[in-house]
């Protein structure tokens, strides 16, 4: 059982029942043979992408967002997920500054993701220069869409999107006449 959460409990409940209807559709007795559990999942994980192919595409813009912007809560090691808080508003007056903080974070990382993206289309005219930063940020995009995206996961590409987001807003401030 897993402590923290009912909902890792109910799904790795439904994993074991997926395992044993697996067993059984493919002849296998569960209990003559050990499948490890990991091997299981995975083949699980490929089936279901083989027979719903659109669903899993369909996951990729939410992992994009997962990957670049979050509220970072495992950096700071707060426990409470930020959609906790927006689902319970008893949390908010709670825990009012780990609220803000979080929020902060997250409206931080949404505004350097939206720039991050707006400079590399501001790049593209010179993507020779940039083509090394380019494949950086793409590298990651692409590796923890198909596998497992989360903020934490994204970090070390994170100053390649700041570099793109800090271009957007100079070109942005520049065509403003903000800048000098």
């Amino acid at each position: 059982m897993h402590q923290d959460s009912p909902e890792v409990d109910r799904a790795l409940a439904e994993v074991d029942r997926n395992m044993q209807e697996y067993c059984s559709q493919c002849k296998i007795d569960s209990k003559e043979v050990v499948i490890e559990r990991e091997e299981l999942l995975l083949r699980l994980a490929f089936d279901n992408i083989k027979k719903q192919p659109l669903g899993y595409i369909a996951l990729f813009p939410k992992k994009i967002l997962r990957l670049w912007v979050g509220s970072y809560s495992g950096l700071f090691m707060i426990k409470i997920p930020f959609l906790d808080f927006i689902r319970n508003s008893g949390l908010i007056k709670q825990y009012p500054l780990i609220f803000f903080w979080k929020s902060f974070v997250f409206l931080f990382s949404l505004v350097v993701f939206c720039l991050g993206i707006i400079g590399m289309i501001f790049c593209l005219k010179m993507w020779r220069k940039n083509l090394v930063l380019y494949l950086i940020v793409g590298y990651f995009t692409l590796l923890h869409i198909v596998v497992f995206s989360n903020t934490l996961l994204g970090i070390p590409a994170l100053p390649y999107m700041i570099i793109f987001a800090t271009i957007a807003l100079f070109k942005i401030l520049e065509k403003r006449k903000i800048l000098c």
